[in-house]
């Protein structure tokens, strides 16, 4: 067994691999950690640690090295003996701008002590390693992210607009990792204009010429006290 199964490509990353029947070595100098790349290029990976519990089962832990993206089988061995290979997943390093693949609502009212819950999902977003890492501003203020959960394939939070903005108006959001301020994701969030009545619909939307028709139109935020029809 291993852990974890993907690491990025660009090397630095620990990795711990458990093996049974492997000889008893006395340092780390004793294994070596070596792999083929996904372009055939030979790697070598620096073993950290190596121990041996009671039952036989041996730790060894290695510092990956930079390589082309995709799988690499992977060979721990000693003078002695070789473990079977196993195949890790170096993960291509996510490269310009992130992408903003949603974010929800993208339009609320805003009104001060009603704060709007926005949730936010973005790709090509290196992941993060420590969530305190993820850096928000909306309109050029810094706000706190919360419920960050963020992975290889994606990073996804949520934050809270509290503005009081009744006449409507945009605001920028910008997100990025406080380990790469180069790398920004831009997206827009908007405050509805309360003062202007909305048109849900009209019924019918067409009637017969040289005849009169019938039609009813629906409005929301109308303020008309009969109600919105």
């Amino acid at each position: 067994a291993f852990s974890p199964a993907r690491v990025y490509a660009d090397g630095g990353h620990l990795v711990t691999v458990l093996l049974t029947d492997f000889p008893d070595v006395q340092d780390n100098s004793e294994v070596t950690a070596s792999a083929t790349a996904a372009d055939g290029a030979q790697l070598t990976f620096a073993v950290v640690s190596t121990a041996k519990s009671a039952v036989g089962v041996t730790t060894v832990v290695f510092n990956t090295t930079a390589g082309a993206a995709g799988n690499a089988a992977v060979v721990i061995y000693t003078s002695t003996k070789n473990a079977l290979p196993f195949s890790l997943d170096l993960v291509a390093v996510p490269t310009g701008n992130p992408q903003v693949k949603h974010l929800t609502p993208s339009i609320a009212e805003c009104r001060a002590g009603s704060p709007v819950t926005v949730s936010i999902r973005l790709d090509s977003f290196r992941e993060l390693t420590d969530t305190s890492h993820l850096q928000v501003t909306l309109g050029g203020n810094s706000i706190i992210p919360r419920k960050v959960s963020s992975f290889m394939t994606g990073t996804a939070f949520e934050f809270s607009a509290d503005i009081e903005d009744l006449d409507g108006g945009a605001y920028e959001v910008r997100m990025w990792s406080s380990m790469d301020a180069s790398k920004v994701a831009i997206s827009t969030f908007s405050c509805k204009d309360t003062t202007v009545a909305t048109l849900v619909g009209a019924f019918p939307n067409q009637g017969f010429a040289r005849s009169a028709t019938l039609v009813s139109v629906f409005l929301s935020d109308s303020g008309y006290a009969a109600g919105d029809t």
